[in-house]
């Protein structure tokens, strides 16, 4: 506070090691020159009992004083009293010999403090300890909101004190005059002359002379407002309050570590995700519920994301519960950091996907049967029906070609769909959409509206794509497009009114080009447009069903459309359906559309 020729200051980072030593702490401690590096804190100063992490914390709220001894180069000690206060690039440590007294005859340092005070805006007192008097400067006037000195200051000072206060400040002074302290410090309320909210204060005191006896003959002491940092630190308070009570409630595990992976404080939803009771899990760190395997990687993970200067990272990684079982994680690493940007802690979040792993797995062997145990018998059967279809060719129709016909029918439709399901697996882990190149959207239109042809006379529907423009080209995969097309039209001629048309067009939309199926038939109902595009969703399965529809096709055609970059929707009422979706257009710069 005094200037750094005058007051010894250590700075250091928040583990302990030194930033910076001024000259007058090089003095103090007998050091030749400034131990920088990863020279610690606790090779100077003996902190005691207290931890320096402990007191760290403490200040971080606000100043602390305490009495510690220092320690000399050559092992020595002496009592020393020091002040720490935490600031942006870490901890600032104002050390000063006990007992030792300020030379107020000096006219220097009396140059010195009026300028640090003036700067500082900090209210001075003196108070003539055997006349009884006081003075004080024109800042402690503005303070108080006094115009003019009054007669007793120190007598004014107390009115204007909170009477909560009163006797605080009464016994700090006094214990600071009669010895038994070297110094106070005290944080109080007064209301300044003409106003009615309470503003809060810190004063500082000591005394600064005695006579040849010892008797105390001056006190004088500084105060700031600290009504601000009181506001925030009650500001910060609240919303830490408001963070502990999501974090208790937050039904996904949450951690609070430090930076090398120690638990600072669990949720009751990760204590209940391993297994532990709070105490015994807080014993532990990441590395005692972490697979082996999984260990080092988490580590490297971590620690790419500190040096990366991102804020997040989301892993999956297995946790073993207390039980030993394995279980699956799906970790979100959050760096906490600083006003400078200084990591100070580690906030974790852990989502149990135990559960969906289990079935991802029990999925990927489903598809495996359906692919190695299903899809091949069907085939041969198809292809047996086809002979047999083939022993009856230029008969009369019969009960039996009848069964042969309904039997290949039924067959087909679950060929259909063992192969939606492995088309929605396949596109589920992205292999199935391969090169994209410039392609015709005139071209694909027509050769969907022959493959649908068939389909459409079944249903007594025409199809038609009028007014084409050939120039209008997507690059998109060619094989997924018309998968997407033959879907669409199929949806359209199955749910058309019969002797009704469907309608193709297509048109420019800036950067894309878009299709657009219409149909006339009964409307979706409004409350199925959240899950129209779900696997195996279906307005009216009794109608589906007839009209031999799996719930599928509109799930793949979104998921293809959203791996080419594209995106689909529809509107539906009372005069018909439309679908529609979107492609970048040749030439265009598009990346990615959300949609």
């Amino acid at each position: 506070m005094l200037g750094q020729e005058q007051i010894a200051i250590v700075t250091m980072d928040a583990s302990g090691v030194i930033r910076h030593i001024n000259r007058p702490a090089l003095s103090l401690f007998n050091q030749s020159a400034a131990p920088l590096g990863d020279f610690h804190i606790e090779s100077i100063i003996d902190f005691g009992e207290t931890p320096l992490a402990e007191r760290v914390a403490a200040c971080a709220d606000e100043a602390i004083s305490s009495e510690v001894r220092g320690i000399k180069p050559c092992g020595g000690r002496f009592d020393m009293n020091i002040q720490m206060e935490c600031c942006r690039s870490g901890v600032i440590i104002m050390c000063e010999e006990k007992n030792a007294e300020l030379d107020m005859s000096d006219p220097e340092l009396l140059r010195r403090l009026s300028h640090v005070i003036e700067s500082a805006q900090l209210g001075t007192y003196e108070i003539d300890l055997r006349g009884g008097t006081s003075t004080v400067c024109e800042h402690w006037l503005k303070q108080m909101g006094y115009k003019a000195q009054p007669e007793d200051p120190h007598r004014a000072f107390e009115r204007r004190v909170h009477p909560e206060d009163r006797a605080i400040v009464r016994n700090a002074l006094g214990d600071c005059i009669a010895g038994r302290a070297q110094r106070t410090e005290i944080e109080f309320r007064i209301r300044r002359v003409g106003e009615c909210d309470w503003r809060w204060m810190r004063s500082n005191a000591t005394v600064i002379r005695h006579d040849a006896d010892g008797t105390p003959l001056t006190l004088m002491g500084v105060q700031c407002d600290i009504t601000e940092k009181k506001l925030a630190q009650a500001e910060l308070q609240q919303s830490e309050h408001r963070f502990r009570a999501a974090m208790e409630r937050s039904p996904i595990g949450m951690a609070l570590s430090t930076m090398d992976g120690k638990w600072l404080d669990v949720n009751p939803a990760l204590c209940e995700f391993l297994g532990y009771p709070r105490e015994e899990l807080m014993r532990k760190g990441f590395r005692q519920v972490t697979l082996v395997r999984d260990r080092e990687a988490t580590i490297q993970s971590a620690r790419e994301l500190v040096r990366s200067g991102q804020n997040s990272m989301t892993i999956e990684k297995k946790y073993l519960h207390a039980s030993g079982e394995l279980l699956t994680g799906q970790l979100s690493l959050t760096v906490v950091r600083d006003d400078m940007g200084a990591p100070q802690m580690f906030l974790s979040q852990i989502v149990d996907i135990t559960e969906a792993r289990k079935l991802d797995f029990m999925k990927s062997e489903f598809i495996s049967t359906v692919n190695h145990e299903l899809r091949t018998p069907v085939t041969s059967i198809l292809g047996a029906l086809s002979l047999l279809e083939g022993l009856y060719t230029g008969a009369p129709a019969s009960k039996e070609t009848a069964l042969i016909a309904i039997a290949q029918r039924n067959g087909l439709r679950l060929k259909n769909l063992l192969n939606d399901i492995l088309q929605v697996s396949s596109l589920t882990s992205g292999s199935s959409i391969k090169e994209k190149i410039p392609v015709s959207l005139k071209e694909a239109v027509d050769q969907a509206q022959e493959a649908a042809r068939d389909q459409a006379a079944e249903f007594d529907v025409k199809i038609e794509a009028p007014l084409m423009d050939p120039a209008l080209k997507c690059v998109t995969d060619p094989d997924m497009l018309s998968q997407v097309l033959r879907i669409l039209l199929s949806n359209a001629t199955k749910f058309s009114d019969p002797k009704s048309v469907v309608t193709v067009e297509i048109s420019a939309m800036g950067a894309y080009n878009r299709v657009t199926i219409s149909n006339k038939g009964r409307p979706i109902p409004h409350n199925f447009r959240k899950v129209i595009f779900q696997s195996f969703v279906q307005s009216d399965k009794t109608d589906t069903r007839r009209r031999e529809g799996s719930g599928l096709g509109l799930s793949i055609a979104k998921k293809i459309l959203d791996q080419l970059d594209g995106r689909i929707d529809y509107h539906s009422d009372e005069t018909g359906t439309s679908f529609w979706f979107d492609l970048p257009a040749h030439g265009s710069n598009v990346v990615r559309m959300a949609g």
